[in-house]
């Protein structure tokens, strides 16, 4: 939607005469002023898709894959409400409705996920504090701490013994 040459605009009486190239086009205001409006629309929009969507809301409400929107932000820190938000429903809605996808809560899953995923990367080689910051953790001491009783081990003994299997391997 973005135009190559310049526009000149030139407002006479009521109308407005676009220029583009050697082409004139004659519009009433009202129908600049609607073209301008979808134009900054269109540019806001192709920034940010999460945008789009809630402009939409305003006029109804849209639903979103939940999940989609879940797979795409799990490693993010935003809460619950936020997730809720961007799925186009209320707290309650979301937290039923992700129930009956996943047949589990939706702070059990992201946290089970994100476990998950963490011990990928660090039988990858990253380090402990890189893991738990990227994956949304608050401090490294709580990740050990969910780590350890989800896994059985801490994440710096798994990092060891994946390293030790790595030089035996």
């Amino acid at each position: 939607m973005f135009l190559e040459e310049p526009i000149l605009l030139v407002v006479l009486e009521g109308t407005s005469v676009i220029t583009i190239g050697k082409m004139e086009f004659t519009l009433r205001k009202n129908e600049m002023v609607v073209l301008k409006m979808l134009e900054l629309l269109y540019d806001l929009t192709s920034t940010d898709k999460n945008l789009l969507q809630q402009l939409l809301q305003l006029r109804q409400q849209v639903y979103a894959d939940i999940p989609a929107m879940v797979e795409e932000n799990y490693a993010n820190p935003v809460s619950l409400s936020d997730l809720a938000y961007l799925c186009g429903r209320s707290l309650s809605s979301f937290k039923r409705d992700f129930y009956a996808i996943y047949q589990t809560t939706p702070a059990t899953w992201i946290r089970e996920k994100r476990l998950s995923k963490a011990r990928e990367m660090l039988r990858a080689g990253m380090g402990v504090k890189e893991v738990c910051y990227s994956l949304g953790f608050g401090s490294p001491a709580h990740f050990s701490r969910l780590f350890k009783s989800y896994f059985g081990q801490t994440p710096k003994t798994m990092k060891v013994v994946q390293a030790g299997a790595g030089i035996r391997g």
